[in-house]
């Protein structure tokens, strides 16, 4: 296997195709080969630039006399597999060849959830990737790849799972199909207890939540959830309202902390088509409490709830909510609660997104009280994979536990 060493870069006056090249002294700002490490007989991967002419390959190198011995041309501007006219001023260079980053394959495997060592050791032998090195396996696994990498020491392989790394600036704006994107986190222009007239859209659809009754107004709260920002709904008259728009098939996740429930059916998040009901129909939806059941959530679609789980006052909690082609799904802090088979699903025209209550005949309706930290809406069933990665992402953004 070629030896890797950094910064290593120096110049040859040699010209010519000649097979060895005399390596001439470091280029300014890097190393020679032997200052980087390497010893008399390794064989590296190279490249040389000599103006507008290149090659890459691997060779060997040699402290006599110091020198390059070109072995096999991999690429080269000269045509494939040979070598370039030296005009004697070109820099030569240690570098990592694509094909020394081990092996990208597909199998056809069937593969457990984790895997089995015996189903990678199969996996890995056909990839005849034998000696000490690395390959990157990916698994099909009801259309929902996981990608693990392999790394050998020539004996053994050690298995580790590559997870999607979803970076602080995109958050929920990293998956597709998002329709309503709103995070406390970047409100401004707004002191602690100020009024909240409008929550803004991030999804770029520019759907804003908004209220322009002073009194149903909610309050801007720089530190209520976990030390952060938040927008508190009083549970008597606080709903902010958004157009909203037609879904077959939707993914919810919303960041809630249940301040009070002191009645029946206070409603978190709704969605409801114009002069509807939020669930008392096929056109809507609603995230509600329900001390009839123990104080619960409840999420209610196409007149029919599926399994409620527990309302916990003494911490926010993350919902996550997937609404698909026949099914549901239902999350509390990232744990499967609530799962449902409706017999008949169609799409929600609906064109009213509430947030603070309800919705009954068109108009806000039992509101909750609760501080709400992050709502994002996607137009699509989300895969379980997206939703894991982005439960764990808003968790640890909101300190959930």
């Amino acid at each position: 296997m070629a030896k890797l060493y950094n910064l290593a870069k120096e110049t040859t006056a040699t010209s010519g195709t000649a097979g060895t090249l005399t390596l001439g002294g470091a280029v300014t700002g890097f190393r020679t080969f032997a200052g980087a490490g390497a010893q008399d007989g390794d064989e590296i991967s190279y490249g040389i630039w000599d103006g507008t002419a290149s090659e890459a390959g691997r060779g060997v190198y040699g402290t006599a006399g110091t020198t390059l011995t070109r072995g096999t041309v991999l690429m080269s501007t000269a045509g494939a597999g040979t070598a370039i006219d030296l005009s004697g001023s070109a820099h030569v260079f240690i570098t990592a060849l694509a094909e020394d980053i081990g092996l990208d394959f597909v199998g056809d495997y069937a593969f457990s959830n984790p895997p089995r060592e015996a189903e990678l050791e199969a996996a890995f032998d056909t990839a005849e990737n034998v000696g000490a090195g690395y390959c990157v396996l990916t698994q099909d696994q009801e259309d929902t790849p996981n990608t693990y990498l392999g790394i050998s020491d020539g004996v053994s392989w050690f298995l580790y799972k590559l997870s999607r790394a979803i970076s602080t600036t995109d958050g929920i704006g990293a998956f597709a199909n998002l329709e309503y994107w709103f995070d406390a986190q970047t409100i401004s222009g707004l002191d602690n207890g100020d009024p909240v007239s409008q929550w803004n859209d991030l999804s770029g659809n520019n759907r804003h939540l908004a209220q322009g009754t002073g009194a149903s107004q909610p309050l801007y709260i720089t530190d209520g959830l976990n030390g952060l920002p938040c927008v508190r709904f009083d549970g008597s008259n606080d709903v902010l309202l958004a157009t909203g728009i037609s879904l077959t098939n939707l993914t919810v996740f919303a960041v809630i902390f249940v301040r009070d429930q002191t009645t029946d059916n206070d409603g978190f998040l709704s969605i409801a088509k114009t002069g509807g009901t939020d669930y008392n129909s096929t056109d809507g939806m609603v995230i509600l409490s329900n001390t009839a059941t123990n104080n619960m959530f409840g999420i209610y679609r196409y007149n029919h709830d599926f399994d409620l789980f527990p309302i916990e006052y003494a911490s926010p909690q993350l919902i996550t909510i997937r609404l698909n082609s026949g099914d549901a799904m239902g999350h509390n802090n990232g744990a499967s609660e609530a799962t449902d088979i409706y017999s008949y699903v169609s799409a929600m025209n609906a064109n009213i997104l509430a947030v603070g209550s309800r919705i009954t005949s068109g108009n806000p309706a039992n509101y909750g009280n609760a501080d709400i930290a992050e709502i994002g809406i996607y137009s699509s069933a989300m895969s379980d994979e997206d939703i894991a990665d982005l439960e764990a992402y808003l968790m640890a953004k909101w300190g959930i536990t």
